[in-house]
């Protein structure tokens, strides 16, 4: 991967969570945040609208009948004619195939069982309250989170590997209906010779973070949650355009560089797209450690962060949960980056890292 988030290691998440616990001099005047509700969007009797407005990874439109066409491919590229794009035709109960273009294929929703070969994954049931649909995770790099931790006590959820090398004989015994799939398992023949479907799921490979959450959308549609999944994709881009927006007439921008503390020397970390958009949305410039010297603007803070890895805390997974929350976390590095804009009332769990 060259420009996203990276596989296996997921540097973004690691990294932003390092400024929650940095310090900035800024002064620490407490403003209001307001929240907002509003309902969801149909366009049919009881369908929810779940075409994609951040996300490049899949797309959707809907036939007359309100049956949903759902094309997936590499958000890297254009969906188009080829191959690799995964087209799929979600039939409700009572839904009619007889509309459906060629080059889909028919696939009855809602789903009952899911395996999800990748962390990231996990973050969409437990957004939509359906971590009960998972019935397979891969071996944690880190700390589960607390929800999928009990199912898997519980044998509810099976352990399936690891997200490198997944038991393909452990996930053919699950029959689940769906096998979630991420870079770089995409197109592994093992996989795709499974009976479940198996379906791509490209959202560590967007370059926006309201693109990466609004995958959540796709799950919905799979599960049958469009009105949850709406509500919550909503909320959160409600959110995280209201936080962008707050710091839209700040004039100092702090540069933050960021580290890798291995408990003997510390190791620069590259920024992404991903990264570089959320940290730019939170007010502040990052900054390649090598070429950090002389760069921060005039009057504006310098930030390091550094990295350490977790130890067995006990609490939720940062990992399994962020996707979905990135309203959650621009305004946590805003009361870092920004205290005068938001009061600095982090909500975030996790204590991973340490300022030097």
């Amino acid at each position: 991967m060259s420009s996203v988030m990276r596989y296996p290691e997921r540097i973004l998440p690691w990294c932003l969570i390092a400024l929650l616990l940095c310090s900035a001099s800024c002064k620490n005047n407490r403003t209001t945040y307001h929240i907002r509700e509003f309902p969801p969007t149909t366009i049919f009797d009881s369908v929810v609208d779940m075409t994609p407005a951040y996300a490049k990874g899949f797309k959707v439109r809907y036939l007359s009948d309100g049956t949903p066409l759902i094309d997936i491919a590499n958000p890297q590229d254009s969906i188009s004619e080829e191959n690799d794009t995964l087209r799929l035709a979600l039939i409700r109960k009572g839904h009619s195939t007889e509309n459906v273009p060629a080059g889909y294929r028919c696939f009855n929703v809602p789903i009952r069982g899911a395996v999800c070969t990748d962390l990231t994954q996990i973050s969409f049931f437990i957004g939509l309250d359906s971590v009960h649909i998972i019935k397979g995770v891969p071996s944690p790099q880190s700390q589960h989170a607390e929800q999928i931790n009990d199912f898997v006590k519980s044998g509810d959820i099976q352990i399936i590997g690891t997200m490198r090398s997944p038991d393909i004989d452990a996930i053919r015994r699950l029959g689940a209906d769906i096998v979630l799939v991420a870079p770089p398992l995409i197109g592994d023949k093992r996989l795709s010779d499974l009976p479940s479907t198996t379906i791509p799921v490209y959202c560590n490979l967007e370059r926006h973070p309201l693109a990466q959450a609004e995958w959540i959308k796709l799950i919905a549609m799979l599960i049958g949650k469009e009105t949850a999944g709406s509500d919550f994709f909503g909320k959160a881009e409600q959110h995280y355009n209201e936080a962008s927006y707050s710091i839209l007439e700040v004039n100092d921008r702090p540069t933050l560089v960021l580290y890798k503390d291995n408990g003997f020397l510390k190791e620069p970390i590259n920024t992404d797209a991903l990264m570089e958009q959320i940290i730019g949305d939170a007010g502040a410039i990052i900054r390649h450690p090598a070429t950090a010297a002389g760069t921060s603007s005039k009057g504006s803070a310098m930030i390091e962060a550094y990295w350490q890895p977790e130890g067995k805390s006990g609490m939720l997974s940062f990992e399994e949960t962020i996707p979905v929350a990135p309203d959650v976390l621009i305004r946590d590095l805003i009361s870092i980056v920004h205290p005068e804009v938001i009061p600095k009332d982090s909500v975030w769990e996790r204590r991973f890292f340490h300022p030097k």
